[in-house]
């Protein structure tokens, strides 16, 4: 048993605390927050503010131990939602709960959902029930696995479906992953106990198309992993996600995607976050997917986003398109460069000039295969397994460590370089063993 809770008859009227931490009430009723005030007692000070983001913001700029809000079923779910979602991105150092009536299964699962650590009942015949969630939320703050040990995301875009993204997508992850099992130590990354090594987030359109390549069946998808985000750990997604002979592990969208309206931009973002703390590389294919704000929170959570297109008249126009959407958001990064995917070398518009016309970087170029790459699928194999000397599986490769040196200059470039100094980092394994080979 651990240390009692603070009754609230604790205090006297002639010893109050020195300081007291400050908990957020957002809803509509001023009377919510002096509810919870009652319960508590006066070791916590309650306050109260409007449930929008903005009403949140301007109370925000004070220290705030713990966020409470309110979902009530006679009105709209989705502006407490809203507000949940913004303080786990901006505010991760905050512990967020909910409260309302538990009558209703739809509020606490909404409550859930947007990404609360704990629900508080306010039917609860018990004043423990709602006492212990708020001081543990105080003590503890919002500390999370994935704040200590912090993977890296790989971002593959493409403006339309056709473009070979989820091709490169698979088998870039198994070039990773077999790089990540020759040299584990990735540098910024230090959870070697948790590692699941590689995670392909099959987010790309037509549905699953990753899985399918991969000749896997995952019956856990995005929605599940979206409903119980804060459970998910490494147990968990050991025991539910399909890991391909690669070592490479995947989570796709469901088969029925009149359930995609269940994942909002946020929670897409939450995933990829939340499952930092478990893979040392999450390559996320977004090739097509109609969504463009789910694609702008994808671009703007990962740590490099290539962009994908290949000499068609049509992909080239429609990432131009993409390109000015995602521009136009400041938030979002940088975009690291292009890839131009299926390349005739006395066809079509060469890739210099494709890069000039999109003002990108040209990254990498990959050759037209679509013969082989057909012939390897048809049997059940990515290519790199059926024909590893083919000159695409040599292309993917380099991109790989080319991926990994990227990542290991960044992280020298931020003082960060004793794993490099020590010899055992993934650019010294890479230098060492000609890499590309």
């Amino acid at each position: 048993m651990g240390a009692s809770l603070p009754s609230s008859s604790v205090l006297t009227s002639g010893t109050p605390p020195p300081v007291a931490r400050r908990v957020l009430v957002a809803s509509q009723d001023p009377s919510d927050a002096q509810w919870l005030q009652m319960r508590l007692g006066q070791a916590l000070q309650i306050e109260h503010c409007l449930v929008s983001v903005e009403a949140v913001v301007e109370v925000m700029a004070q220290s705030v131990s713990a966020v409470v809000v309110m979902f009530d079923a006679r009105s709209d779910l989705t502006q407490p939602s809203q507000v949940v979602q913004w303080l786990r991105k901006y505010k991760t150092e905050v512990s967020v709960l909910g409260m309302g009536y538990a009558n209703s299964a739809a509020v606490p699962l909404a409550a859930l959902r947007a990404g609360v650590k704990d629900f508080l009942d306010i039917s609860a015949t018990d004043v423990e029930d709602i006492r212990k969630p708020v001081w543990e939320a105080c003590m503890r703050g919002n500390v999370e696995r994935a704040d200590v040990s912090r993977g890296k995301v790989l971002a593959l875009v493409g403006a339309r479906a056709g473009m070979g993204v989820t091709t490169l997508a698979v088998h870039l992850s198994a070039a990773l992953a077999a790089l990540h099992d020759a040299a584990p130590a990735t540098p910024g990354y230090e959870a070697a106990s948790e590692d699941l090594g590689i995670g392909l987030l099959d987010l790309g359109f037509p549905l699953r198309d990753g899985q399918m390549l991969l000749g896997l069946n995952g019956r856990f998808h995005m929605v599940d992993a979206v409903q119980g985000v804060n459970r998910l750990d490494k147990a968990m997604l050991e025991a539910t996600l399909p890991r391909h002979i690669s070592g490479t592990t995947v989570l796709s969208w469901p088969a029925q995607s009149h359930v995609l309206r269940e994942v909002s931009p946020l929670s897409t973002s939450s995933i990829i976050q939340r499952m930092r703390g478990f893979f040392a590389w999450q390559v996320v294919d977004v090739g097509g997917f109609p969504s463009p704000d789910i694609v702008q929170e994808v671009v703007q959570a990962a740590d490099h986003v290539w962009v994908v297109c290949d000499q068609s008249v049509g992909g080239i126009v429609s990432l131009s398109e993409l390109l000015k959407n995602l521009r136009s958001n400041a938030a979002v990064k940088s975009i690291d460069g292009l890839v131009v995917n299926r390349v005739y070398k006395t066809q079509g518009l060469p890739p210099a000039d494709i890069a000039k016309r999109l003002a990108l970087p040209l990254l990498h170029v990959l050759p037209h295969r679509e013969e082989a790459l057909l012939k390897s699928s048809s049997s059940g194999l990515l290519l790199s397994e059926s024909v590893p000397s083919d000159p695409y599986v040599q292309d993917i490769k380099k991109m790989a460590v080319s991926l990994v040196e990227a990542n290991a200059s960044s992280h020298r470039a931020d003082g960060n370089s004793a794993q490099m100094k020590s010899g055992k980092g993934w650019l010294s394994w890479v230098s060492g063993k000609g890499g590309t080979a």
